[in-house]
């Protein structure tokens, strides 16, 4: 665990969704405590279940929740593109952001002011300026329209935090680029439309360090933009993205297709968008990834268009080498498998598990029986190893496992790739596929969770 920096309490919500996720994984590899403010608790096994909250945007939270907590990270708020833009959802969007907020700062005021936090980061996004292809600083007006109206009164919410006394900071977030979800892995090699509006995107591990960065940074108030310095037209994302991707073709979307598909959630992938991060840059932060063949590169570059990606993270208040010990033993994995799958391991190459080893089992799946060889690809005592099938159901399978000092104990870490076999049959199975991996490893880490409250994790 590193923290070269003082220990701070740190409060996040939307915790559960994709930079939230990372982000309580940053903060606390680097030792910092972390609670969180939910919807369902149950769905997040990363944070230590006494500081995990259940919270309703329609509600204001329980003060007690921010008393004495040094950040308030708030990035909860309905998927933007999850479903159409009826009626119904767009109240919805607008109720998880702007009257979350409210609700959110309504519980800090109630806080005595020496038990208030000293800083508030809110989410919003470059949604804010609206249609333009000229770049905006980070004191542009709004735009006009849905998008630009909604940020506009959630950045307004946000703000009462300023009128307490706490530094606040207004994220207008950009396309964050990540493997396992969001756009990367729903985008087609398309050009949508005409391909000429402005895409401003950043790599998952520059938005949370941007987060990071404005967490220490004292300089750092009112808006500011979590997007790379580069943007890029939608052509020009489309043909990197290809050429990463080897595809070697690419295909157009007409305006009208899109509109009629997805009515005004349209505007997300049609309007144009050219932000650049001028305030972090003139602050001195670095980006990793400036480049977008770069980014692409690093996510996605080793990887076919077929190859799907499954994380799960669960926190045990146990030492490292404890928990690590657990999994350098191949017969626990029988215990921790459910057991519908049969699962059964018939031998080993070697007594210990180590570099090298080869390890063959036996399962069923979905009734069907498998032979399944792994290989230990990498095997590093008390921090990670990696797991290759050599041999099994899929046609790839590669899975590293992370152990990670925190405070209170250990972060285990699933990071999963994988392909089914069969083009058009293994696609058409591809979603029970999902559903299945994420009920294994559901299981797993409830099996994991029983073990070790009973102190048989050993």
């Amino acid at each position: 665990m590193k923290n070269s920096n003082p220990t701070l309490q740190i409060l996040v919500t939307g915790a559960t969704g994709l930079i939230g996720r990372r982000l309580i994984h940053s903060l606390m590899t680097q030792g910092h405590e972390v609670s969180a403010l939910v919807r369902s608790p149950q769905k997040l096994p990363e944070i230590p279940s006494d500081r995990v909250f259940s919270w309703s945007d329609q509600e204001v939270p329980s003060p007690e929740v921010f008393s004495n907590m040094d950040i308030v990270v708030h990035l909860a708020g309905e998927g933007i593109a999850d479903k159409l833009w009826t009626a119904h959802r767009k109240k919805r969007l607008r109720d998880s952001r702007v009257e979350g907020t409210k609700n959110i700062v309504r519980a800090i005021s109630l806080l005595a002011e020496d038990s208030r936090p000293k800083v508030f980061i809110s989410a919003s996004a470059i949604g804010f300026y609206g249609e333009s292809t000229s770049p905006h600083p980070e004191n542009g007006g709004p735009g006009s329209g849905f998008l630009p109206e909604l940020c506009r009164d959630w950045e307004a919410s946000a703000n009462k935090a300023r009128e307490l006394g706490l530094r606040t900071v207004l994220l207008r977030i950009g396309l964050v680029l990540a493997k396992e979800s969001g756009f990367l892995s729903k985008a087609p090699p398309f050009v949508l439309g005409s391909g000429d509006q402005w895409m401003s995107w950043i790599h998952i591990d520059d938005a949370v360090g941007l987060i990071d960065f404005a967490v220490k940074e004292s300089a750092i108030e009112g808006e500011f933009h979590l997007t790379a310095p580069t943007p890029v037209t939608n052509l020009d994302f489309m043909k990197i993205y290809s050429a990463v991707k080897r595809v070697p073709f690419l295909l157009t979307a007409p305006k009208w297709v899109i509109k009629v598909l997805t009515g005004e959630l349209s505007q997300l992938v049609l309007s144009s968008q050219r932000v650049q991060p001028v305030e972090a840059l003139q602050l001195g932060f670095r980006f990793q990834f400036e480049n977008l063949e770069e980014a692409l590169e690093n996510l996605v570059g080793k990887t076919k268009i077929t190859e799907n990606f499954f994380l799960s993270r669960q926190f045990l208040p146990l030492p490292r080498d404890l928990v690590f010990s657990f999994f350098s033993k191949a017969e626990n994995l029988e215990i921790v498998t459910p057991p519908w799958l049969k699962f059964k391991i018939l031998n080993q190459s070697t007594p210990e598990i180590r570099k090298g080893t080869l390890i063959n089992y036996r399962l069923r799946i979905h009734g069907f029986p498998f032979r399944w060889r792994t290989l230990i690809d990498e095997w590093n005592p008390n921090e990670s190893f990696v797991d290759t099938q050599l041999r099994g159901p899929y046609k790839k399978w590669y899975h590293l496992h992370t152990f990670e000092e925190v405070p209170g104990g250990t972060l285990i870490s699933d990071d999963v790739a994988y392909e089914v076999p069969g083009w058009i049959f293994g696609k058409l199975l591809l979603p029970l596929i999902k559903r299945d991996v994420s009920g294994i490893f559901a299981y797993r880490r409830g099996k994991i969770q029983e073990l070790a409250a009973k102190g048989l994790l050993k």
